[in-house]
Parts: C-alpha cells; structure tokens; sequence
C-alpha cells in the first residue's frame, strides 16, 4: 500500500514540476545577455516541438520597505505588473497587496555625487507561491522594469524559457538534437 501511494506521490511531483517550471532554460555562453536583434526567440521556436518560448530577464537584487531590506533573485517577465512576491519575501518584509516596495539593483549609475544604485519602485500586486522546482523564491516584476534595473538594452532577455510537447525530450532538445537539419 505505502509503494502505491509513493509512486502516486512521485506522479503528482513530477507532473507538476512539467506544468510549472520550464522545461528546458537557455542561457547565453559567456556573456551576460541576448540581444533582442540576434533573433534568438525565433530560432529557438523553430525547433521541433517547442511550444513557447519566453523570454526572461533574471538577476540579483534587494527589496526594501521601511528600512527593511532582503536580498531577492528578481525576475522579469512580459506582462506582469507591479511586483509578485512570494510569501516568504512578505512575511519578511511585513508588505501586503496594494503597498509599494523599492527594488534595489546590483547595478550602480554614475551621479554627480558618485554612483547611486538603480532603483524601481513597484506596488506588491499579488503574494503568491513561486513555482514547483525552483531553488530559491523569485520576485517577478515587469521585464522592461527588470531590464533598466540590470542595463539591458530594450527586447534583451537573461534567458529564454522553453515549454515542450513532450516534457521527456527536454535533454535532446538541449543537447540540440531537435533542431532541424540544415
């Protein structure tokens, strides 16, 4: 009874981490970003059995409200508004839907008083879980805030998201053995 129950765990498991998480993440080899003109998106949409493909601009960050800081893996998305933070983070830092937050970036600007850090303010639009399978809790903001947050130009991405037809060919469609041939 307990082995059935197991395997039925392990079947909830992994079918929600196939409908949450990316299937395949593709990241640039050394450098820090695509740029929009390279035409990555669509070449990545062309290989078989690729579904979607989203671009996403990721990095390293603080929010802070009311003195209080936490560091943050912040994540940018096309159509997201205000900031989505996960329950954690919240609790931290004590916000609740409809307040604001200041998200603080890695990044600095030259100022006449010297470098400033790059700064946003986002008002908290949803408290939510972060997806099944990541490591650490991200804050998901809107992608053009993420992008003048972290220097990238407009259309640039950190990395693309790839959702499959079939989860299982995820390590041939990374190792490029879905592309088409030439």
């Amino acid at each position: 009874m307990s082995l059935a129950l197991l395997s039925g765990f392990q079947a909830h498991v992994l079918t929600r981490l196939a409908e949450e998480a990316p299937h395949v993440l593709v990241s640039p080899a050394g450098r820090p970003d695509f740029a929009a003109a390279e035409g990555v998106a669509g070449r990545l949409a062309e290989i078989p059995g690729v579904v979607s493909v989203t671009p996403v601009v990721r990095g390293r960050g603080w929010i802070t409200v009311r003195g209080q800081a936490i560091p943050a893996v912040l994540a940018g998305r096309e159509g997201a508004e205000g900031i989505r933070l996960d329950p954690a983070q919240a609790r931290q830092l004590s916000v609740l839907p409809g307040e604001d937050v200041t998200i603080v970036s890695s990044r600095t600007r030259l100022s006449p008083l010297g470098p400033v850090p790059v700064t946003a303010t986002l008002s908290v639009k949803e408290v939510g879980a972060t997806a099944t399978g990541r490591r650490q809790p991200e804050a998901v903001l809107p992608a053009e805030t993420t992008r003048r947050l972290f220097g990238l130009p407009p259309g640039g991405a950190t990395g693309f998201e790839l959702r499959l037809a079939d989860p299982g060919t995820a390590l041939d469609v990374a190792r490029g053995r879905g592309r088409r041939s030439a």
